[in-house]
């Protein structure tokens, strides 16, 4: 009787196979956390300076907005009867002196946010101070120097910030 060899067939099996490592070592997760710590440190750092840079932006638009008005209102007081005496402005109550003056005059305001005026330095956002010089007695024309402040209750020598115009009035 002949026997027959077979030669035995060993089938790889996934299951069997030893497993490969994937993944993160301890070393990499511990590097990659202080990485996205440097990271973040730095941009909270940065945070409020943007916000304040950002705040302060806002706070010269709305400045920058009520002054334009303020140049308007003053431009547009028609001019006095008879010519040269003083007048007021229609919307601010600005006085503007008359051509004979030679003083310069200051007046403060208080305005809010929507540049209203207000009595109450206290609710208002901005201090409006107005100087307005008087031309020479030959050229009717006076130059108004308007300077917006924030915050109101303090002076403008020590305001977080300003917006200043020169207005030019002419008079006759």
């Amino acid at each position: 009787m002949t026997m027959i060899k077979a030669k035995a067939m060993i089938i790889p099996c996934p299951q069997l196979k030893a497993k490969s490592r994937r993944g993160f070592t301890l070393a990499e997760t511990v590097i990659a956390l202080g990485m996205a710590t440097v990271s973040m440190t730095a941009v909270f750092g940065i945070l409020p300076v943007g916000l304040n840079s950002n705040q302060d932006s806002t706070e010269q638009t709305l400045a920058s907005n009520v002054l334009t008005a303020i140049a308007t209102d003053m431009r547009s007081t028609p001019n006095p009867t008879p010519k040269g005496s003083a007048q007021t402005s229609h919307f601010f109550k600005i006085r503007v002196p008359s051509t004979t003056s030679t003083e310069a005059d200051r007046q403060t305001f208080y305005l809010t946010e929507d540049g209203q005026c207000t009595e109450d330095a206290a609710s208002a956002r901005y201090q409006l101070n107005v100087w307005i010089q008087p031309g020479p007695e030959t050229n009717p024309a006076m130059v108004a120097r308007a300077l917006i402040s924030w915050p109101a209750t303090t002076s403008y020598k020590n305001s977080m910030g300003s917006v200043e115009s020169l207005i030019s009035l002419d008079r006759m």
